[in-house]
């Protein structure tokens, strides 16, 4: 996989997309398309995104997913998931930057964060990053 030259990820690669706004689920999932995850499942709440656990316990190579949503936020989805599995890449979306917020989240086990509202070349960067390191190809 090359970053820089935008040749998509073809190494089949299941990601999870949580976000309780479902045109964001849209937006992530079309930039993660364009990259070559076919594979997605969305999911619009932390706690519908845990029923996708149940069967496999590491189901995604790559988790997305929102901070502020009702029910179970993304910060304690995040605790949820690294209690079962430390490896998967979590990418936090989210408007909250405050530096506590940071610490937190980091504190938690976040693999990266990106601040709301973002750019769509921005979130495509950052996933061929996370793949790139974290997965391979």
């Amino acid at each position: 996989m090359t970053q820089d030259s935008g040749k998509p990820i073809t190494k089949n690669l299941a990601a999870l997309v949580v976000d309780d706004d479902p045109d964001m689920i849209e937006i992530i999932s079309f930039v993660l398309r364009e990259i070559g995850i076919l594979s997605i499942t969305r999911a619009t709440s932390a706690l519908n995104a845990l029923e996708h656990f149940k069967d496999k316990p590491f189901p995604f190579d790559l988790i997305i997913c929102d901070w502020m949503m009702p029910g179970m936020n993304g910060l304690d989805f995040l605790r949820h998931v690294r209690t079962h599995d430390r490896e998967t890449p979590f990418l936090m979306l989210t408007s909250r930057a405050r530096k506590e917020d940071v610490v937190a989240a980091k504190s938690a086990g976040v693999t990266a964060y990106i601040a709301k509202p973002f750019a769509s070349a921005e979130l495509r960067q950052k996933v061929l990053t996370l793949v790139a390191s974290h997965v391979g190809e």
